[in-house]
């Protein structure tokens, strides 16, 4: 599935087969939950009593009263939130950056000020001279 100049892994699925089978049938409890149920999930206004699902997960990591894990938990799903909003932000707008790329090409003035501009001025990397007089 790889795409030419696109960077990818790759790997034996079937090697990993019994873990994947693992993660997928996993209760949401006992697993991180993933960007895709975070950003489905519609947060309440105030973090609830105990942890509801997706953020169960965090609950059962932290060892104080439920009341205070249960907030806790609710802190880190919206932080974990925020952070898939923006990767998906980032996703979404490096798809129009390419989409656009691809739609327009580079301009035949950017095609000429490309190599100067990929390269410092030489100014920059040398020591001022000084003229003799």
């Amino acid at each position: 599935c790889g795409e030419p100049g696109k960077p990818g892994v790759y790997t034996r699925v079937a090697v990993f087969k019994d873990w994947l089978q693992e993660q997928m049938s996993a209760t949401p409890s006992s697993r991180e939950p993933s960007c895709r149920e975070l950003l489905a999930w519609e947060p309440p206004g105030e973090p609830p009593a105990d942890a509801a699902p997706p953020c169960a997960y965090y609950a059962r990591l932290c060892p104080g009263p439920a009341a205070a894990c249960a907030r806790l938990a609710h802190q880190q799903c919206l932080q974990r939130r925020r952070r898939c909003e923006l990767r998906s932000l980032a996703h979404t707008l490096l798809g129009l950056l390419r989409g656009a790329q691809e739609l327009l090409g580079p301009s035949p003035g950017m095609r000429r000020l490309a190599p100067t501009l990929a390269r410092p001025a030489l100014s920059l990397l040398e020591p001022p001279r000084h003229h003799a007089r």
